[in-house]
């Protein structure tokens, strides 16, 4: 087959977060499995495209959230071009701010699979503060208010109902793990049998499963990028309780600092002022090249991912395959990464007791600590190989273009 992915963030130049990451492994792994995969996304750098194994066509674009929103067009016209040049058989996007929308509006007879990470509608939810009470009170009357001006629940919102457009254009949506098929099925009204489950690949660096799993840092650490969503506020709550029980711990975040929940006022600052008193135990590193992760993970005994909610995060899936005691967020994909609490422990969001009570028992007890970090590295080689994975992303292309080619079932709002 001939795989096109569109995607602002993938490699070389736009390694964002996870999605880049799924981008550069899924592309890998379908090559090995004998297709020719091509990818398109921005780069702030070169408008030219690099051959990096498979080819990527990069489109030159500034990092705004203005200019993220006008790429699917560009990619789109790219895709199309390519597309007349040498056919594909299927195209995969991301149902995040509906980035294959156009190319598919160019090219409507392309097989289109969209892949669920996590949309821009979910986040904001998960990033807001709680409702007020009066806010509360707003929304219960706009919902009132809806039928009698004969609007949908999503149509209220631009980006909500690019995103829900965009799905309803798929001829088959692949979700990495229950949690992500569970929610987006709810929040759209869609049929929750008809979306696949096809989880990311993911090939370990040698250098992440060199890292010894016998480690004596005295370290617990945080890896990911610091927002709300990601659970390093309860992670901050905690710290000082577990400080109480086990002074000599030292506690490391490793990420990107975004915004906090004070306006102006980036994640970083906001948790180094919550952690004043304890702040000779903390570090911050910022952002860590892909490559040097596992000079990170050297550094700690335990990661520590509290997520509000995760899809199917790397970070998590590198903690593994370096042989951390992982303590996970039971909401979303982390806990089938972490074989339900067999490879790892797992707390509920938000709970700051938890997080201690997770930590405290890792950091007592080594020996259940490398336990879990040598199951948690078996399980990355055994489930999320190119072998076994590779033949999942294979069904769902397929069953894309038989859809297709059928003109097979469109997706309805219940």
């Amino acid at each position: 087959m001939r795989i096109a992915f569109i995607s602002f963030e993938a490699p070389p130049d736009m390694l964002i977060g996870g999605i880049a990451t799924y981008i550069g492994q899924a592309a890998r792994t379908l090559m090995a499995c004998g297709h020719d995969v091509e990818v398109f996304t921005a780069s702030p750098q070169s408008g030219e495209p690099v051959d990096d194994g498979y080819l990527t066509h990069r489109m030159k674009c500034p990092l705004t959230f203005e200019d993220r929103l006008a790429f699917p067009k560009w990619a789109g016209a790219a895709f199309a071009s390519r597309h007349a040049e040498k056919p594909f058989d299927v195209l995969e996007g991301p149902e995040y701010l509906a980035e294959a929308a156009p190319a598919k509006k160019l090219v409507p007879e392309i097989p289109l699979v969209v892949k669920l990470h996590m949309s821009a509608t979910f986040i904001g939810q998960l990033n807001s503060p709680p409702p007020t009470f009066w806010q509360l009170g707003k929304n219960k009357i706009k919902a009132a208010l809806q039928p009698l001006l004969k609007l949908k629940r999503w149509q209220t919102f631009d980006l909500s109902r690019m995103e829900l457009a965009h799905l309803l254009q798929a001829d088959v949506i692949s979700a990495p793990c229950r949690g992500i098929a569970d929610v987006t099925a709810q929040m759209w009204h869609l049929d929750r049998a008809r979306i696949l489950e096809v989880p990311y690949p993911f090939v370990p660096s040698p250098k992440l499963l060199a890292v010894p799993v016998a480690t004596q840092t005295r370290t617990v650490g945080f890896v990911g990028r610091l927002e709300q969503r990601k659970g390093v506020v309860e992670l901050a709550h905690a710290i000082p309780k577990i400080l109480q029980r086990f002074p000599d711990t030292n506690f490391l975040f490793a990420g990107k600092s975004i915004e906090s929940p004070v306006a102006g006022v980036g994640m970083r600052e906001y948790l180094e002022a919550m952690l004043m008193p304890v702040k000779e135990r903390i570090r911050f590193l910022g952002a860590v090249e892909p490559s040097r992760m596992d000079e990170v993970f050297r550094q700690m005994d335990i990661t520590v991912l509290p997520s509000r909610w995760e899809n199917f995060p790397n970070a998590c899936l590198e903690a593994m395959a370096a042989g951390r005691g992982v303590v996970g967020s039971a909401a979303g994909g982390m806990a089938q990464q972490l074989d339900e609490g067999r490879a790892g422990l797992l707390i509920n969001p938000g709970d700051v007791a938890g997080i201690v009570e997770a930590v405290c028992r890792l950091l007592a007890d080594s020996d259940l600590r490398q336990e879990l970090g040598r199951k948690a590295r078996a399980r990355v080689l055994s489930e999320y190989n190119i072998e076994r994975i590779g033949k999942l992303m294979e069904q769902s292309y397929e069953e894309a273009i038989r859809c297709r080619r059928n003109g097979g079932r469109r997706w309805q709002v219940a």
